[in-house]
């Protein structure tokens, strides 16, 4: 009996497992091909010590993935592997396939990205995901309603930071707070590209309002935490108009 392990070549079995396109009993049915080629059914299954109807599953696989090929001798099935150069033509018309639908696939992707969105996430973990995510647009961030207390909800480390990474890639920042915090304003009117201005007490709401080129982000800013998020460009233009006339009467 030929035993499996004299069959089986590790490395190259687990390269055939990485290509996505063999399960374990195709890839030792290919590789037992390739040293005892041509071979029955019998043989296979005595080979890589397998049930029959296991072997002949994976066998019509092969066939069909055009990496075994069958014939019929003396009313017996006999089956033969193809060359492994074979193994380089499927992935090269692989490529030619994805190739054929990449565009189509990038359209919908673009489409997408420009559809007007929606989502409510919770948690003050999703807050700071979002506002990390708007450097990338590296765009213009105004901010109104914006609580005293903003240090407390977010973290001085993670305002630091947010700061930090904003500045040096030189995205202006403008926010208006709900009420006037005596230290917070000094500070953020001394960082660059940073302006801060307030409003009176009477003027305090529980929800922060925050535009960046074509998204609206509200903060709900209660227990727990709430994310509002929307995508679209009309919205965004209308609330940034809002922030203009907000900003100039806001305090200094």
């Amino acid at each position: 009996m030929v035993m499996l392990s004299t069959l089986y070549n590790e490395h190259i079995g687990k390269v055939l497992g990485s290509l996505g396109i063999f399960n374990s009993t195709e890839i030792n049915i290919y590789l037992a091909l390739t040293k005892h080629n041509p071979s029955n059914i019998a043989d296979l299954c005595r080979m890589i010590q397998n049930y029959r109807t296991n072997v002949m599953n994976s066998l019509n696989n092969l066939i069909e993935k055009g990496f075994v090929r069958e014939e019929i001798t003396d009313s017996k099935r006999i089956f033969y592997a193809l060359e492994p150069e074979k193994l380089k033509e499927y992935f090269q018309q692989k490529q030619v396939d994805l190739d054929e639908v990449l565009p189509e696939l990038q359209q919908w992707k673009q489409a997408q990205l420009h559809d007007e969105q929606a989502t409510i996430t919770h948690g003050i973990s999703s807050v700071k995901t979002a506002l990390m995510d708007l450097l990338k647009e590296q765009q213009p961030i105004n901010v109104y309603g914006m609580p005293i207390q903003c240090v407390e909800i977010l973290g001085e480390a993670f305002l630091r930071e947010f700061h930090r990474k904003r500045i040096r890639v030189r995205i202006p920042l403008r926010v208006i707070y709900n009420q006037k915090p005596e230290k917070r304003i000094p500070l953020l009117n001394s960082l660059r590209f940073t302006q801060a201005k307030y409003f009176t007490k009477q003027y305090n709401t529980l929800v922060s309002t925050l535009i960046c080129r074509d998204q609206v982000l509200f903060f709900v800013n209660k227990e727990p935490v709430s994310l509002i998020f929307l995508r679209s460009q009309e919205i965004a233009e209308a609330y940034d108009r809002y922030f203009e006339i907000l900003w100039d009467r806001a305090q200094s």
